[in-house]
């Protein structure tokens, strides 16, 4: 297990249920042949596949509910440490429909319920008292309803503060209200992109590194990953694979960055900042590992897992 230590941020977390059909038929009765339930969103996938690449991490999120146990007590079982905070809030259920005979995955996702008003006081406490041991801060997913517009913001201006070199993976008004107090990494999808900037045009990546020393990283399914590597835009061709789940591999990617910049050498201790002028090569390589995290977990059913055995798990 490395030395260095990560903090992975989800305060919109889901139980993932996993339905396997041989195919599925809209307005009809379909009958799964496989079920699984799984904890997960966003920052629970990235904490999980990250431990699981030998690396510390510990998940800060807000739990509640009668199903809170069920969020919390498998990813103590995989090794990530928890730090929640009661929320009062009944965890939502998120359902991923694969369709085995076309390949095909439909994902149904439950609107997350209101915190209580506490709720934020007693994460920006617990985040406070975790920042000086933190290495890498990773901030993923949408908050649920119930927390503030500018405690997103407040996270990565206290990392940056630190000298704590942040991921972020988030889009909208809150990515957007996060980027002044420049972010270390962007990772966010197309689609994310172009809902929150607007396009996809090369200056955008340009606009956000001269500006915020920001490095955007964009990922498009199978398709080619853009990033800024400091000069240009650069791209990276994901393997053609055939995927078993895909829910997850967004997750898988952020994780698989997050190992290589952890375990270059080049990552700082807490109080330090990441050097804008990093070496092309790492970004190269965090990209690259991001693919590889991206692809096992397309290739597993459980969500946010590059361990398990490949396939369905029959």
């Amino acid at each position: 297990m490395e030395d260095s230590s990560a903090l992975a941020v989800c305060l919109n977390p889901t139980l993932q249920k996993t339905l396997v059909f041989d195919s599925l038929v809209t307005g009809e009765v379909n009958r799964a042949d496989l079920l699984r339930l799984d904890a997960s969103g966003k920052g629970v996938n990235a904490a999980r596949v990250l431990n699981q690449l030998g690396f510390k991490v510990r998940h800060l999120t807000q739990v509640g509910g009668g199903f809170a146990e069920l969020s919390t007590r498998p990813l103590a079982s995989d090794g990530v440490e928890v730090i929640p905070s009661a929320s009062g809030a009944d965890i939502r259920f998120c359902t991923t429909a694969i369709d085995r005979r076309r390949g095909l995955a439909t994902e149904l996702v439950e609107p997350g319920n209101p915190v209580d008003r506490e709720t934020e006081e007693r994460i920006r406490a617990l985040f406070l008292a975790e920042l000086p041991r933190t290495n890498l801060l990773i901030i993923s997913g949408s908050k649920a309803p119930g927390f503030s517009p500018g405690l997103y913001p407040w996270m990565v201006e206290q990392a940056g503060e630190s000298g704590c070199p942040v991921i972020l993976d988030y889009r909208g008004e809150d990515l957007d209200a996060s980027l002044p107090y420049g972010p270390s990494f962007v990772k966010i999808n197309r689609e994310e992109m172009i809902e929150t900037f607007g396009g996809e045009a090369d200056e955008i990546f340009a606009d956000l590194y001269r500006r915020r020393g920001t490095r955007l990283i964009v990922t498009d399914g199978g398709g080619p990953v853009r990033y800024w590597n400091g000069h240009a835009v650069a791209t990276r061709l994901p393997p053609a694979i055939k995927p078993i789940n895909p829910i997850g591999s967004g997750d898988a990617f952020t994780a698989g960055m997050a190992a290589a910049l952890l375990g270059s050498g080049a990552d700082p201790a807490p109080g330090r900042r990441v050097d804008a002028a990093m070496p092309e090569s790492l970004l190269d390589a965090m990209v690259e590992a991001g693919i590889r995290c991206g692809a096992e977990n397309a290739a597993r059913l459980k969500p946010g897992d590059i361990l398990s055995p490949p396939g369905y798990g029959e």
